[in-house]
């Protein structure tokens, strides 16, 4: 019994979910999609974004999130709200454009944390690129099913895993 207690300890540290690891996961998302209203600069979410929103909570039921990002927009923050709800966490703001200082006072103070971040069509690829990543990220206006999966070990280094969630994009169908 004690050897297979030491096994699995040992097999959750080499895959990184053990309790001995410094490693973080960083989930991004761009904001679900928004209600197009003449001059409105702080749209809400469009009914397909609420759908969206709710398709992330469900696609992050399993993960044990220890923080909700958003910028200081309605969009960002409507877009995590449902999955930050399922952990009974708080959505704390970082002002958009200011990347580059969100992501080093994440590297500096969220060791060994699940973290679920959402920008914009531009900032996404700057978070990504503040993070360590060297591939090139666009998102255009009509993307927003994808989602960011940046795993940090303890040195920062970083993986990504790029995949998809809720209904295919708009341009997609």
């Amino acid at each position: 019994m004690t050897r297979r207690i030491l096994f699995l300890l040992g097999f959750s540290v080499l895959l990184g979910t053990g309790p001995l690891t410094a490693q973080r996961t960083v989930y991004i998302v761009r904001h679900a999609e928004k209600a197009v209203k003449p001059g409105e600069r702080n749209p809400e979410l469009s009914e397909a974004g609420k759908k969206r929103a709710l398709a992330l909570a469900r696609t992050l039921r399993s993960v044990k999130l220890d923080h909700c990002f958003a910028t200081q927009f309605r969009r960002t923050q409507d877009t995590v709200r449902p999955a930050a709800k399922v952990v009974g966490l708080k959505v704390e703001r970082y002002a958009a454009g200011r990347e580059a200082k969100f992501v080093k006072s994440l590297l500096a103070d969220v060791k060994g944390k699940n973290i679920l971040v959402a920008g914009h069509s531009n900032t996404v690829p700057a978070l990504l690129k503040h993070l360590g990543l060297s591939q090139k990220i666009h998102l255009d206006d009509g993307d927003y099913d994808d989602l960011f999966i940046v795993r940090l070990d303890e040195k920062n280094r970083p993986s990504l895993l790029h995949l998809h969630y809720g209904a295919p994009n708009p341009n997609e169908r």
